[in-house]
């Protein structure tokens, strides 16, 4: 195995553990060496809940007025494969657009966000806008609120059951300082 240096410390921040994908060694490893594993997986009873840090961002505090009735925040890597067509007329961005602010700024651009990225479905709901989420792996099942889901072949008729979640951001920013808490200790521990 490898040594760790002395006084270090092995925190997992928001890591996804429900999805499913082939055994991994390595994976298994690395979990072991874990002092402190939070999981941005709701309901993952084995771990801590420790959403994904971005939602402390300043950006989610006052998202701009909505310019379009529907956006689309595309999975780069997945959207084609999974055979979404998305009609010329519904404003599209990826997850490779650029920086946060970025994403940020597109996403806040539609009252009702569509996605197939993890992070689209996530920010669209920190943000209080309604969310329709077209998941291609169980990782989209672990939000602290849901949004609604619908598939490759259905989204279009699916939009107007998108469902905002208000709540969100403050439900996980305190859970975000509840895992800071625990980091804290861990530190103190070591320190």
């Amino acid at each position: 195995g490898v040594r760790r240096p002395k006084g270090a410390i092995n925190i997992a921040w928001g890591v996804g553990t429900v999805q499913s994908f082939p055994f991994s060694l390595r994976y298994l490893q690395a979990r072991r060496r874990m002092d402190l594993i939070g999981s941005r997986d709701y309901g993952d009873t084995r771990y801590t809940y420790a959403p994904c840090a971005s939602c402390m961002s300043p950006l989610f505090d006052d998202p701009a007025e909505p310019e379009h009735d529907v956006v689309f925040y595309a999975h780069a890597g997945k959207t084609e494969k999974m055979g979404i067509v998305i009609p010329e007329d519904i404003p599209t961005a990826d997850n490779h657009a650029g920086s946060l602010e970025d994403a940020l700024a597109f996403i806040a651009s539609g009252k009702t966000v569509i996605s197939n990225s993890y992070h689209g479905v996530y920010w669209g709901l920190l943000m209080g806008r309604r969310v329709l989420c077209l998941p291609f792996s169980n990782k989209f099942g672990g939000y602290r609120l849901p949004p609604h889901y619908a598939t490759a072949n259905n989204w279009q008729s699916e939009i107007e059951n998108a469902v905002a979640q208000p709540q969100m951001l403050s439900l996980v920013r305190a859970a975000s300082q509840d895992f800071k808490a625990k980091v804290d200790e861990k530190i103190a521990l070591f320190g």
